[in-house]
């Protein structure tokens, strides 16, 4: 809430009036609840049943006729991603954080998009934002581990994922992205264990193998090296 009102009816009506003028020059929508609700059902639907030509285009109606739908805005901006339509996406996630500055993952995924972009200054600012509010973000502390990784600060990246899978200790990828921080930083012993964790909770990240297999052979260890690259 915004403000709080005694048992005199003027503050409140006089504050209600305010907020009618406020409202006359703001985008409303012409359906109605039912028909939004319909077409955010359908959306979904097609979603869950692997339809991507119609959930895209569910979810941009939706935004179209409420451009303030946090789910929308998020969920065609992740279409818009794997469209390959860098800008839109942004758009719509910047948009998601504007109206829910605690959606933790429209986030950290505006964040991946501006690393991608190059512009991993701009992605660290944007999860360091979050975490301002949200500390204990395992989604976040992911984001800017990856942030930290491409800025080329190894040290930062590794605190961040070990921070991240202290809360979420099972997540096979913040494993593998631990292991290449701290091998990045020679540690290679606790690289491999961070590897080998990877792959326990994620068998098919063949990229920790692969990883591996580099640290066996410098060590090496041929036939330990032969299995991981095997």
């Amino acid at each position: 809430y915004d403000r709080t009102f005694d048992a005199t009816f003027e503050p409140l009506v006089d504050a209600l009036a305010d907020r009618q003028v406020a409202l006359q020059g703001s985008h409303a929508t012409h359906i109605s609840a039912a028909t939004l609700a319909a077409l955010w059902e359908e959306a979904v639907h097609a979603h869950q049943r692997g339809d991507a030509a119609a959930a895209r285009t569910g979810y941009s109606s939706v935004v179209d006729a409420q451009p303030d739908s946090v789910p929308a805005l998020y969920l065609s901006g992740m279409f818009a991603r794997a469209d390959g339509d860098a800008a839109t996406a942004a758009q719509r996630f910047r948009a998601a954080i504007r109206h829910a500055p605690a959606f933790a993952d429209a986030r950290a995924a505006l964040a991946r998009l501006e690393v991608l972009a190059g512009n991993a200054d701009e992605a660290a600012l944007v999860v360091r934002e979050g975490l301002a509010t949200m500390p204990d973000s395992a989604i976040l502390l992911r984001a800017l581990g990856e942030a930290e990784q491409s800025r080329g600060n190894a040290e930062a990246a590794a605190a961040a994922f070990a921070e991240a899978l202290q809360r979420d200790p099972t997540h096979g990828e913040t494993h593998y992205n631990h292991g290449v921080a701290l091998q990045k930083l020679r540690n290679v012993a606790e690289a491999a264990r961070a590897y080998q964790r990877a792959l326990a909770f994620a068998p098919d990240l063949h990229a920790a193998d692969f990883n591996l297999g580099v640290i066996f052979d410098q060590q090496g260890n041929a036939n330990a090296a032969i299995a991981a690259f095997s």
